[in-house]
């Protein structure tokens, strides 16, 4: 316990939680050790663990009321993180809490504990007249005043007095001078304000007043938050570096600081704070390793660092089971070597114990889209939704999602929301004009538009976006007008590539070709320039060119993967015996550099079928069929696998393998052609209901 309690004030919470945890499992009949375990529990979000074991706290001392009200607080956070579809609440479990909160007001001295949770209760349920009542009763309790004056200014944000309550919360700092969670609530409601000046002089003089190290390290952390929102990523670097001196044995304040972008792209800086916080912790300690992992995952030498990586992290779930950052770090590093499969059910496993943790949710869903698990992705994202878990990385995902389902309305909404609490946000702008754009509503882009160059009157993807407009309203002489000013304007290989595709756009190729020529000449050692002629001639069929351009772009960076990927299907096809050849030697380099990638897999299985001999045939199936064990939800595995099968006249073997694949994607239109012309060389007419169903999904397609 007392371990715990010191690991608890040193800021070490996960180890604290996990000594509780080995004390309870070896001594099942301590009191103690459930109720520190349910309150540190409570102070970490994890209501459900709290409600179990304060509930065991009880059955061990019945007549105690602090795990009580404990359990009762619990509950009360689960009644609503726990909400249905719509956004109701179990009644059932709401009025057995109102009659436990009545029961227990009537046989306990802690009047004024239980009077604020029913007041907390009212505001949860919006019944603002009963909350007021119940602040103006907490009055006549023995309830300490700093936590009274905290409820009245709760009772003043709940009624959108705002003011009035910082008014509040100001006269209570001058009351409890030494309180870090009036100062936390005050700074939160100024910067709700946007009061950024009041918010960081509130927090500052409360450093300057407040001595404690455990005070010191609550409210740097706090002001570290608040600058990172505001994106003043020196003054966050300043603040915890001077910290740190101050505070040398701080393990929390040194990882704080590890997330800092001045650390991250100084390996020696990190490293030696991994070292500083080994030597404060000792060998057995997990922080370290933690962080150790995480400073070699961002490393560029990843590879090399890789099985050490996992050994750390291994070690540090084999001592902590529970450790839920050391197994997202894991299923991160296993997604980075291409191993999804591991990475997945490394991701399920973590969300099934911590279901509303958005450290696992984000990542999970992001490796889940990645690995075009899109049905699983959209369940978490829907069960996250109906819970009323919000982030902006979390909105991104959505939006994401219902741009995959064409649900383009609903992604406008996301777009609108994020525009309304962040009207300087030109991302999302720019998004939602692209978006109305798409849905042909014009009037409404034009106007985000001009927000936009009113903001930015220089950016080429606002001017992209606006000459995009002027097409599809047929409005070619203001396109070419926008495009030709952009040109005068910034006179180089970016606007000139922006005037050559709105050439290419209208139907101009010769136009296009000498903009891109002469953004080529001015900008030679610009990687995009060589691409972006290489995508133009590959466009209008002259493989040859695109080939020689994309070969210029590989001089400049032969290690890029992404334009190795580029490369070795235009090489191939290019039709010049030369290229054809190194093509295929750049496709064998690239596949002993990255051995697990797909699509340098996927390639080298077309390469091999094109050879067309019964052995090589036979070689192309055996890396196809490596590829749907490695990641089955690949969908043109399946569709490669099912055409040799239909050429090999094995009608059969083709049903499988798109059957095989419409398990992860049930309405994928290659893996619905494949089973329709695996249905139709039995029979025609067992063709017809997948048709319909591939007509119904796109009434367009004339095919």
């Amino acid at each position: 316990l007392a371990l715990a309690s010191g690991l608890s004030r040193l800021g070490n919470t996960q180890s604290a939680v996990h000594q509780l945890r080995t004390l309870i499992s070896e001594s099942p009949g301590s009191f103690e050790g459930y109720l520190a375990l349910a309150k540190l529990l409570a102070q970490t979000g994890n209501w459900a663990d709290t409600a179990d074991h304060a509930a065991r706290a009880i059955s061990l001392s019945p007549g105690n009321q602090e795990p009580v009200l404990l359990y009762l607080q619990a509950r009360m956070q689960l009644l609503f993180t726990r909400r249905g579809d719509q956004g109701t609440v179990d009644t059932r479990m709401l009025n057995d809490l109102q009659q436990q909160l009545s029961d227990l007001e009537k046989n306990t001295e802690a009047v004024g504990e239980v009077k604020l949770l029913q007041f907390q209760l009212a505001l949860q349920q919006g019944k603002l007249t009963e909350a007021a009542a119940l602040v103006a009763q907490l009055k006549d309790t023995h309830l300490p005043k700093e936590r009274i004056a905290t409820a009245e200014a709760e009772m003043f944000t709940a009624q959108e007095k705002i003011d009035e309550a910082i008014l509040r919360l100001n006269e209570a700092v001058d009351e409890f001078p030494e309180s870090v969670d009036l100062v936390r609530y005050l700074a939160i409601l100024l910067d709700r304000k946007g009061n950024q000046k009041e918010c960081e002089a509130s927090i500052k003089e409360a450093l300057g007043r407040i001595g404690a190290p455990v005070a010191q390290r609550e409210l740097s952390l706090l002001l570290a938050q608040f600058y990172t929102r505001w994106e003043q990523k020196d003054n966050v670097y300043i603040l915890l570096n001077t910290l740190s001196k101050k505070l040398p044995d701080d393990i929390p304040i040194k990882r704080r600081l590890l997330l800092c972008e001045q650390v991250v792209t100084d390996s020696e800086q990190a490293q030696q704070i991994v070292d500083d916080i080994k030597s404060i912790e000792g060998q057995d300690g997990w922080q370290w390793r933690y962080e150790q992992a995480k400073v070699w995952f961002a490393m560029d030498d990843f590879k090399n660092r890789y099985p050490q990586i996992l050994s750390l992290l291994r070690e540090n779930m084999q001592i902590n089971p529970n450790d839920q950052i050391s197994h997202v770090l894991l299923a991160r590093s296993y997604e980075r070597a291409g191993e999804m499969q591991l990475a997945i059910s490394t991701y399920r496993e973590v969300l099934s114990r911590s279901p509303d943790d958005l450290r696992v949710v984000i990542p999970a869903v992001a490796a889940l889209y990645n690995a075009r698990q899109y049905d699983e992705a959209e369940q978490v994202l829907n069960r996250v939704s109906r819970r009323k878990l919000y982030h902006p990385e979390l909105r991104r995902l959505q939006l994401q999602s219902y741009l995959r389902r064409g649900r383009l309305d609903s992604a406008s909404g996301i777009l609108q929301d994020l525009i309304d609490n962040d009207p300087n946000n030109q991302t999302a702008c720019l998004s939602l004009a692209l978006l109305k754009i798409q849905q042909g509503e014009y009037d409404q882009a034009l106007k985000l538009l001009d927000k936009l160059k009113i903001l930015n009157p220089n950016s080429l993807p606002v001017t992209a976006a606006q000459i995009q407009l002027n097409i599809r309203q047929d409005k070619t002489a203001e396109a070419l007008r926008v495009s030709d000013e952009i040109v005068k304007s910034f006179n180089n290989a970016s606007a000139y590539i922006l005037r050559a595709r709105t050439y290419a756009t209208l139907g101009r190729p010769g136009e296009a070709v000498k903009d891109l020529d002469h953004a080529v000449s001015i900008e030679p050692d610009d990687i995009e320039v060589w691409i972006a002629r290489s995508d133009f001639y590959r466009s209008i069929g002259q493989l040859k060119n695109a080939s020689v351009d994309i070969k210029q772009a590989l001089s400049l960076d032969s290690d890029n993967v992404q334009l190795q990927k580029r490369a070795v299907p235009l090489f191939i096809a290019s039709g010049d015996r030369d290229m054809v050849q190194e093509g295929k030697a750049l496709l064998e380099k690239s596949l002993e550099s990255n051995p697990e990638d797909i699509q340098f897999r996927l390639l080298k299985a077309r390469l091999v079928l094109t050879e067309g001999t019964a052995p090589a045939i036979e070689n192309a199936k055996q890396i196809l069929h490596k590829i749907t064990e490695d990641q089955p939800e690949i969908s043109e595995t399946w569709v490669l696998l099912g055409e040799i099968a239909i050429k090999q006249g094995q009608p059969a073997k083709a049903m499988e393998a798109a059957l095989g694949g419409l398990v992860y994607g049930s309405n994928n239109k290659s893996l619905l052609l494949l089973k329709a012309r695996a249905e139709a060389a039995r029979s025609p007419v067992l063709a017809i209901a997948t048709l319909r169903l591939l007509h119904e999904l796109d009434p367009g397609d004339l095919n």
